[in-house]
């Protein structure tokens, strides 16, 4: 949950600024691996957690693109640019959610890998 918390104030962070800003997609893509190892040694599979991102990536674009400065927004140029941060931004945890994902699955002892 406090994971989830972090990318989704990270998402509203990164938005919120007129430019890109490089901090905030480094801290998703750790946030992301975080997620991944997390996922291996809650005994998730691969598809479980990519289905779970899925399912938290539409809750938080919803929740993004709710926020004032957003949803005020009149002008088709400025909502489609925080269209694509926030994609820019969730895709940079997804990349970091399969890293992570495949660093604990290295790191699982022998006899459970092979289960």
């Amino acid at each position: 949950r406090a994971l989830g918390q972090r990318i989704l104030g990270l998402l509203i962070q990164y938005i919120a600024r007129p430019q890109d800003d490089s901090r905030f997609l480094q801290e998703a893509q750790e946030s992301g691996a975080s997620y991944g190892v997390l996922a291996v040694r809650c005994g998730a599979s691969f598809r479980e957690s990519v289905e779970a991102f899925i399912f938290f990536r539409k809750a938080f674009s919803r929740t993004a693109l709710q926020m004032p400065r957003v949803a005020q927004s009149s002008d088709a140029e400025e909502a489609i640019r925080l269209a694509e941060q926030i994609n820019q931004f969730m895709d940079v945890v997804l990349i970091g959610l399969v890293a992570g994902y495949e660093t604990g699955r290295a790191n699982e002892p022998v006899s459970k890998a092979m289960r």
